[in-house]
């Protein structure tokens, strides 16, 4: 009995040691899956596409730009008027069809 009572305990401690591994290690932000552009040059002249960078410079004062400008005030919806409410006299209608 004590060898199956030990293999769980055990089974938690590999899990909280794989656990603390992979928290360990950073996280690895690569845009591209890690492959190089120089490595991805053949495929996509292959593919008949150009490969085209951004110049960061350009960006930046792109990004820069479209944050200076001034965004347009929202236009609120003008709500229909509302009828007029009915003042007759209330009139109690029959719907059932009654058998002919």
């Amino acid at each position: 009995m004590e060898p199956a009572i030990a293999a769980p305990s055990q089974a938690v401690q590999a899990t909280q040691a794989a656990e603390v591994s992979h928290a360990a290690k950073p996280a690895q932000a690569s845009f591209n899956g890690g492959v190089s552009a120089e490595a991805l040059k053949p495929v996509l002249e292959k593919a008949g596409l150009v490969w085209v960078n951004t110049d960061a410079d350009k960006l930046r004062a792109a990004q820069e730009a479209a944050a200076q400008t001034a965004k347009p005030p929202r236009v609120v919806r003008e709500r229909k008027p509302l009828p007029p409410t009915d003042s007759a006299p209330m009139q109690q209608v029959e719907t059932n069809r009654h058998p002919q």
